[in-house]
């Protein structure tokens, strides 16, 4: 759920760096100093770019989450099992070029859907299961995410259930998962349109025109693969080309590097909100430890539990 939720709102954004700027480019909104306001902590700006310290974090709160999940669909007597991804090792640079899943699955394209290792989730129950997850009556809540519009969000069944035993409410857990993914969708867009993003672009195009390979950026090659259907050994020649390119030319680094700057000046009550945000996914961090260290947590997954609040 969570998962296709955040890919509605990230498509178009994380496909590549560039891209044709639908403004005349400016630099105004990443270099004019920020409104009076808090200073974004190292933390907030890692949330709101999803890099730094933050992929491995989600990965704890998200491994817990689905733990808790695992148990509370097993409460109802079914078995579900879902799928963490584990961000790569490395820096930002190499998790966002993540060459060793480029060997393995190229750009994931003959796999869309499916989890890295090419595996779907397992699980057993069908309508029973649908019930255990979502809810008898798939309650559904709405958040306004903006420059991306509205998310749904479930708050019954086990799934809203297991975000609160993590965030302390699902409500919570839908803003710190969903808003810094909007944020990060607007910073991207700006960056897109910066002047200094180009030289970088002009030297990946430069480099993977060497090798036959002669696109704008990485979201037009990704595009044309799509359009040709390549087969999955060329996608992954292409894939790992197109990482070596972008690290000789520095592009994914240069593009964080704006968007972290840009993510500085944000408007004081974006700057707030996130402050906020990144102190929520603190105590989501330390509640998902407990849940993975402690296997005494059923008693906030009965089923009478609804998952809008913990349990006293």
């Amino acid at each position: 759920m969570r998962l296709l939720a955040l890919s509605a709102l990230l498509v178009g954004v994380l496909s590549g760096c560039g891209g044709q700027p639908q403004t005349t480019p400016t630099t105004a909104a990443v270099t004019e100093p920020p409104e009076a306001g808090p200073e974004l902590a190292t933390a907030a700006i890692d949330l709101a770019t999803s890099s730094g310290a933050y992929p491995d974090r989600n990965y704890v709160v998200e491994l817990a989450d689905e733990r808790a999940t695992q148990r509370c669909v097993r409460a109802a007597g079914l078995t579900w099992s879902g799928f963490v991804y584990r961000p790569p090792p490395g820096s930002d640079e190499d998790r966002a070029l993540n060459v060793a899943g480029r060997r393995r699955d190229g750009y994931g394209l003959a796999d869309a859907g499916r989890g890295s290792a090419g595996e779907r989730p397992r699980a057993s129950g069908g309508a029973r299961l649908d019930e255990a997850l979502f809810g008898r009556s798939h309650k559904v809540a709405q958040l306004r995410v903006p420059g991306a519009g509205e998310v749904g969000y479930p708050v019954e069944g086990c799934t809203a259930r297991a975000h609160a035993v993590v965030f302390g409410d699902v409500t919570t857990w839908a803003r710190v998962t969903f808003l810094p993914s909007g944020i990060n969708m607007t910073l991207a867009r700006t960056v897109a349109a910066d002047p200094r993003l180009q030289a970088p672009l002009r030297e990946w195009g430069r480099c993977m025109a060497q090798h036959g390979l002669r696109y704008e950026n990485p979201k037009e090659l990704r595009k044309h693969l799509v359009s040709q259907k390549v087969d999955r050994k060329r996608e992954i020649a292409i894939a790992i080309q197109d990482a070596d390119c972008n690290r000789a030319a520095g592009l994914a680094r240069t593009e964080l590097d704006l968007r972290r700057a840009a993510a500085r000046a944000l408007p004081a009550d974006q700057r707030a909100e996130l402050a906020g945000l990144a102190s929520a996914l603190d105590e989501g961090v330390r509640r998902a430890r407990a849940v993975l260290g402690d296997p005494q947590v059923d008693a906030a997954l009965s089923p009478a539990h609804d998952g809008t609040r913990p349990p006293a």
